[in-house]
Protein backbone atom coordinates (compact mmCIF):
# COMPACT_ATOMS: atom_id res chain seq x y z
CA UNK A 1 0.00 0.00 0.00
CA UNK A 2 1.35 3.17 -0.74
CA UNK A 3 -0.48 6.44 0.90
CA UNK A 4 -0.55 10.09 0.21
CA UNK A 5 -2.01 13.51 0.47
CA UNK A 6 -3.69 14.38 -1.99
CA UNK A 7 -5.38 12.96 -5.79
CA UNK A 8 -3.28 15.32 -8.56
CA UNK A 9 -1.35 16.83 -6.14
CA UNK A 10 2.39 17.71 -7.82
CA UNK A 11 4.08 15.09 -6.11
CA UNK A 12 2.01 12.60 -6.09
CA UNK A 13 0.74 12.44 -9.54
CA UNK A 14 3.98 13.61 -11.14
CA UNK A 15 6.59 11.29 -8.93
CA UNK A 16 4.91 9.13 -6.98
CA UNK A 17 2.34 6.96 -8.55
CA UNK A 18 3.85 6.66 -11.65
CA UNK A 19 6.52 4.36 -10.62
CA UNK A 20 4.25 1.91 -9.03
CA UNK A 21 2.38 1.93 -12.20
CA UNK A 22 5.65 1.34 -14.09
CA UNK A 23 6.96 -1.26 -12.26
CA UNK A 24 3.53 -3.19 -11.25
CA UNK A 25 4.47 -6.35 -12.80
CA UNK A 26 8.13 -6.27 -11.03
CA UNK A 27 5.87 -6.15 -7.59
CA UNK A 28 4.00 -8.83 -8.63
CA UNK A 29 6.98 -10.99 -9.92
CA UNK A 30 8.18 -10.51 -6.01
CA UNK A 31 4.85 -11.97 -4.96
CA UNK A 32 2.70 -8.92 -4.02
CA UNK A 33 -0.67 -9.45 -5.26
CA UNK A 34 -2.18 -6.12 -5.26
CA UNK A 35 -1.12 -2.48 -4.88
CA UNK A 36 -3.14 -0.02 -3.22
CA UNK A 37 -2.69 3.49 -3.70
CA UNK A 38 -3.93 5.43 -0.79
CA UNK A 39 -5.11 9.19 -1.39
CA UNK A 40 -6.85 11.78 0.93
CA UNK A 41 -8.91 12.83 -1.37
CA UNK A 42 -12.57 12.04 -2.02
CA UNK A 43 -14.34 9.38 -4.08
CA UNK A 44 -15.30 11.03 -6.58
CA UNK A 45 -11.76 12.72 -7.26
CA UNK A 46 -9.63 9.39 -6.32
CA UNK A 47 -11.74 7.83 -9.19
CA UNK A 48 -11.92 10.44 -11.47
CA UNK A 49 -7.74 10.46 -11.10
CA UNK A 50 -7.49 6.78 -11.49
CA UNK A 51 -9.74 6.74 -14.63
CA UNK A 52 -7.10 8.75 -16.15
CA UNK A 53 -4.42 6.77 -15.23
CA UNK A 54 -5.82 3.93 -16.80
CA UNK A 55 -4.27 1.24 -13.70
CA UNK A 56 -2.56 -2.10 -14.73
CA UNK A 57 -4.64 -5.24 -12.89
CA UNK A 58 -4.68 -5.42 -9.49
CA UNK A 59 -3.56 -1.43 -8.88
CA UNK A 60 -6.68 -0.47 -7.17
CA UNK A 61 -6.84 3.38 -5.87
CA UNK A 62 -8.79 3.85 -2.06
CA UNK A 63 -9.82 7.05 -0.53
CA UNK A 64 -9.79 8.36 2.66
CA UNK A 65 -11.62 11.63 2.33
CA UNK A 66 -12.30 11.35 6.03
CA UNK A 67 -8.44 10.50 7.13
CA UNK A 68 -10.30 7.16 9.43
CA UNK A 69 -7.50 5.47 7.84
CA UNK A 70 -4.93 7.83 8.47
CA UNK A 71 -6.12 8.39 11.40
CA UNK A 72 -6.19 4.94 12.54
CA UNK A 73 -2.70 4.19 11.65
CA UNK A 74 -1.38 7.48 13.46
CA UNK A 75 -0.35 8.86 10.06
CA UNK A 76 -2.24 12.28 10.49
CA UNK A 77 -0.55 14.67 8.26
CA UNK A 78 -1.24 18.73 8.99
CA UNK A 79 -1.00 20.97 5.84
CA UNK A 80 -3.77 23.35 7.27
CA UNK A 81 -1.07 26.31 6.95
CA UNK A 82 -0.92 25.58 2.90
CA UNK A 83 -4.73 25.87 2.81
CA UNK A 84 -5.42 21.83 2.58
CA UNK A 85 -6.37 20.47 5.82
CA UNK A 86 -5.74 17.65 7.55
CA UNK A 87 -4.11 14.64 4.78
CA UNK A 88 -2.36 11.49 5.02
CA UNK A 89 1.49 10.88 5.67
CA UNK A 90 3.00 10.24 2.12
CA UNK A 91 4.28 6.20 3.04
CA UNK A 92 4.37 2.87 1.76
CA UNK A 93 3.91 -0.50 3.40
CA UNK A 94 4.27 -3.89 2.31
CA UNK A 95 1.68 -6.80 4.33
CA UNK A 96 2.08 -10.06 3.77
CA UNK A 97 -0.77 -12.00 5.26
CA UNK A 98 -2.08 -8.80 7.30
CA UNK A 99 1.38 -8.29 8.96
CA UNK A 100 3.40 -5.26 8.26
CA UNK A 101 6.96 -6.36 6.72
CA UNK A 102 8.03 -3.03 6.09
CA UNK A 103 7.09 0.86 7.09
CA UNK A 104 8.34 3.89 5.04
CA UNK A 105 7.13 7.03 6.13
CA UNK A 106 8.71 10.08 4.06
CA UNK A 107 10.63 12.68 6.29
CA UNK A 108 9.77 15.31 3.95
CA UNK A 109 6.01 14.72 2.75
CA UNK A 110 7.01 16.94 -0.77
CA UNK A 111 9.67 14.18 -1.88
CA UNK A 112 9.58 10.93 -2.73
CA UNK A 113 12.38 8.75 -1.35
CA UNK A 114 11.96 6.10 0.84
CA UNK A 115 8.28 5.25 -0.19
CA UNK A 116 8.99 5.14 -4.04
CA UNK A 117 8.99 2.77 -6.15
CA UNK A 118 12.22 1.48 -6.31
CA UNK A 119 12.72 1.74 -2.57
CA UNK A 120 9.87 -0.44 -1.86
CA UNK A 121 11.45 -3.24 -5.01
CA UNK A 122 14.37 -2.88 -3.05
CA UNK A 123 13.45 -3.81 0.34
CA UNK A 124 11.18 -6.89 -1.14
Amino acid sequence: MVAMPGAFTPTCADDHVPGYLRNADRFFAKGLDEIVVLATSDFFVVKAWADGLNPPEHVHFMADGSQLFAKAADQLLDLTELGLGMRTQRYAAVVRSGKVMNFAVEPDATAVTVSGADAVLDAL
